[in-house]
């Protein structure tokens, strides 16, 4: 199940009402059922989505993020490996993993855009369908601020095998430094699995 909003569907009072709740950490006020999709699946004509993950790397003491924007013909529109020295676990890693793809989307120009990720606490948090824990309030409410720079967006869940290109991206991160982005163009690594995804969806 995807939840979908315009832009105009927050007004002030309720963005802060939004986050008030995330930093409350209240019980969900609207019941979600989360349909969860086993391979990547295109998005409608004039719409992009983002896939997102995180990757922890004890052994560094950082972590790795990854984000992979496609357009409803599977091409690749723009991907991201960023790096992290944070000592995060897996739970908070995905928040923030989610929240560099909302900011990526946002600085690349896209307006119409589904975000969907392999963390179904996440997903969960995001549609106000469990308790958002206070480690990653802040994460969560920069989310909801950013998300004001699109005309429409959407989450959605998928499980881990059908998030294979960002999960590269997030292991891949552990050797760029800050971060390294590609704009209309696929990085060499995530060819052969970007090819797989796309016959089966189109």
């Amino acid at each position: 199940m995807q939840l979908w909003r315009s832009r105009g569907s927050f007004s002030r009072d309720e963005q802060l009402g939004m986050e008030l709740e995330f930093q409350a950490a209240q019980d969900p006020p609207i019941p979600s059922v989360c349909l969860s999709q086993t391979s990547w699946l295109p998005p409608e004509p004039g719409v992009y989505k983002a896939n997102v993950d995180g990757a922890v790397f004890k052994n560094l003491s950082c972590v790795g993020i990854g984000v992979l924007i496609r357009d409803y013909e599977g091409q690749v529109v723009a991907a991201l490996s960023q790096r992290f020295f944070a000592p995060l676990g897996p739970f908070e890693v995905e928040a923030k993993a989610m929240e560099a793809a909302v900011i990526f989307a946002r600085d690349v120009g896209i307006q119409n855009i589904i975000f969907e990720g392999d963390s179904l606490q996440v997903y969960n948090c995001l549609h106000g369908t469990s308790k958002a824990p206070p480690a990653v309030a802040n994460v969560l409410n920069g989310i909801l601020f950013h998300l004001q720079s699109f005309r429409s967006f959407s989450f959605s869940h998928i499980r881990r095998e059908g998030n294979k290109a960002s999960h590269i991206l997030a292991q891949h991160a552990q050797f760029v430094g800050d971060f390294a982005a590609w704009v209309e163009e696929t990085p060499s690594f995530l060819e052969t699995v970007i090819a797989s995804d796309v016959p089966d969806c189109l």
